[in-house]
């Protein structure tokens, strides 16, 4: 999904800061403590933890700054906060898929 090979005479900066390599393994420890809650084994939403999942997983790798990662990066934040306020407004607040989404969807148009 990233870029991450470079030339040897290349050395481009990481495309996180240790501390935001920090937050995101938060994230993940965060994400993993929810997935022992009973609500995370609805069937309707194992394929938004999958993806969260994943881009969690993916933010991880830390790919070297490159614009095209950049952008990458932005587009995987928006879609990781998106999934992130419905599985916690499903789970840990009891909402419907359905209306959690509506909400959430409202946030971020």
């Amino acid at each position: 999904m990233f870029v991450t090979s470079t030339s040897s005479n290349c050395h481009l900066p990481s495309l996180l800061s240790e501390k935001e390599l920090d937050s995101i393994r938060g994230k993940t420890r965060s994400f993993n403590k929810l997935m022992k809650h009973p609500r995370a084994s609805l069937p309707d939403i194992q394929d938004l933890i999958d993806n969260l999942g994943v881009y969690l997983e993916v933010l991880l790798v830390n790919a070297p700054k490159t614009r095209g990662n950049i952008e990458k990066m932005d587009v995987i934040n928006k879609a990781r906060h998106l999934l992130e306020d419905i599985l916690i407004r499903v789970i840990l607040k009891g909402e419907t898929l359905e209306d959690a989404t509506k909400t959430v969807s409202g946030f971020y148009s």
